[in-house]
């Protein structure tokens, strides 16, 4: 018994020994196999030579995925310096481009260039990648531009960085032996540059009106042009003057009338463009059938405030005074309104403030005197006109003229679609819309900015191929120019056709111009319809 007992004992013993060699051996072979592992690794990096070839970036397109960026592609080509590969790069490369291919690789050296085609030779190793910007691009001040460490700098480049940039650098590597001679036998290969290339940021801007638009609005010399579509407040178009080449962003940088600033994303003084506005605040209070004799001036608190017709306009309602941009008639119609009454004006278009047109892309803050200011008899004249404190910019101004354009109701202008962020689609949130006024002022307004065009201060904008309503403005800016003439902000703000409004266009010269916005409303009217 004593036997058999011993005889178990002694087999329990050696299976525990057993089991325990086993998982020793394991891990000692586990170590070995993860040091050579780390090993070849370390072995396979110091027995190469990398040449990084940048960064990738996430396009950027249209509403129609039409790349407004990566639209072009090359063929780079790693190239070790086998016999093969050297009389390729000689008989299709020319000039610099070639002197310098053959110099690295008569020395033994390997070198990245591109390449006419994909070539299939001993000793190349072709990637077809995109190109950042190509010639007769276009929306230039809504894309943007990068800096020097290939970072999105302005627009919405800088805005969707994030999104748009790669955190991975494109490598060409080649194999070398222990004393860094290229191995020839060995083809070079990339890694890298990929990770941004399932991104993108789809645009409202529709690149066929873009390309109209831009063509349309070179009679401004300094100025912006926005449209919209009037429903959604979504951009379509966005042209700031003058323009910049993407090619040569320093070029810009000294240049007179800030080519690198968005100008539609600026605050000016918007004079009677701004009038509609008040005109809504007056039908709220009651005040739509005012009346007032206009005799060309008034006398507000000692101080003679001038109707741009001196001979004035004889008896002004409502419609006529914005149909003939009285100034008498508003001087007069902010005396009858508080100063709470006349600021609302501004706020049921949400015009003070900025304006958010995509993530972390915003336009100036828009000027709107507070309430405090507007204490007086004189200051509330000024405003009433567009002038004194007020600025906005000209994508703000899509608030007033879509929502009279859409029944009162608007929606925060917006200029991105969607975002892929790694090939999942992210719509854009645009918010909610906002009834700023009922329907029936956005209709007595709409019939008033019809006889702008039909018969009053608007008759440039006036097609007979298309219905439209609008409102100019002419607004003082204090600025003199170098010959000592007055600098004006002139404007033309509406949408058309009247019937069923699509779009809504908002036109801004700073200073001089070739065409009246006026008549470049009628242009892109035209233009868009046709």
């Amino acid at each position: 018994m004593k036997k058999t007992y011993f005889y178990n004992f002694n087999l329990r013993l050696v299976a525990t020994f057993f089991v325990l060699f086993c998982l020793f051996l394991f891990t000692v072979l586990k170590i070995i196999s993860i040091n050579l592992k780390d090993y070849d690794k370390l072995a396979a990096e110091q027995s190469s030579i990398k040449i990084e070839a940048g960064n990738t970036r996430g396009s950027i397109l249209d509403k129609n995925g039409f790349p407004l960026t990566n639209s072009k592609t090359v063929n780079l080509a790693a190239i070790n310096p086998t016999k093969s590969a050297i009389s390729e790069v000689n008989s299709l490369l020319k000039g610099e481009e070639r002197a310098k291919a053959l110099e690295q690789l008569n020395n033994n050296k390997p070198c990245l260039c591109i390449l006419p085609y994909n070539n299939n030779v001993n000793g190349i190793t072709v990637k077809t990648v995109p190109v950042r910007v190509t010639e007769n691009t276009v929306c230039h001040h809504i894309v943007g531009y990068l800096d020097g460490e290939y970072n999105g700098a302005y627009g919405i480049e800088k805005a969707y960085n994030d999104i748009l940039g790669d955190k991975t650098p494109l490598v060409a590597n080649f194999t070398s032996d222990g004393k860094g001679n290229v191995l020839l036998g060995v083809e070079p290969y990339f890694t890298g540059g990929e990770d941004a290339l399932s991104n993108a940021v789809y645009l409202t801007i529709d690149i066929n009106i873009q390309k109209q638009v831009e063509e349309i609005s070179k009679d401004l010399t300094t100025g912006a042009v926005v449209v919209a579509e009037s429903k959604s407040n979504k951009i379509v178009a966005m042209v700031s003057l003058p323009d910049f080449s993407p090619y040569d962003i320093s070029a810009s940088l000294s240049k007179e009338n800030s080519p690198l600033v968005n100008k539609c994303l600026n605050c000016y003084n918007v004079g009677s463009a701004f009038k509609p506005a008040i005109a809504a605040g007056a039908i709220k209070e009651g005040l739509v059938d005012y009346t007032v004799d206009c005799t060309g001036s008034l006398s507000i608190e000692n101080r003679v405030f001038n109707c741009h017709k001196r001979d004035g306009h004889g008896s002004t309602d409502l419609i006529s005074a914005i149909k003939n941009s009285c100034n008498c008639y508003f001087y007069n119609l902010s005396g009858k309104m508080s100063s709470d009454a006349l600021y609302k004006s501004a706020e049921y278009f949400s015009l003070s403030g900025r304006t958010k047109i995509a993530d972390n892309l915003y336009s100036d803050f828009g000027v709107i005197p507070s309430k405090t200011k507007l204490n007086t008899l004189s200051s509330k004249a000024n405003f009433a006109i567009g002038q004194g404190d007020v600025m906005l910019s000209p994508v703000s101004m899509l608030n007033l003229y879509s929502a009279i354009a859409n029944g009162g109701e608007y929606y925060i202008p917006s200029v991105v679609e969607k975002t892929i962020i790694d090939g999942v689609s992210h719509p854009y949130d645009k918010g909610l819309p906002t009834k700023a006024i009922d329907s029936k002022t956005a209709e007595f307004l709409k019939r008033a900015m019809i006889e702008v065009i039909e018969s009053g201060t608007g008759v440039e904008a006036k097609s007979d191929k298309v219905s439209a309503a609008g409102k100019t403005a002419t607004a003082e800016t204090g600025r003199i120019d170098q010959n000592g003439n007055r600098i004006t902000n002139s404007w033309f703000c509406g949408f058309f056709p009247v019937e069923d409004p699509k779009y809504t266009v908002i036109i801004m010269s700073d200073g001089k111009h070739n065409k009246t916005p006026a008549e470049i409303f009628k242009a892109i009217s035209e233009t868009i319809t046709r």
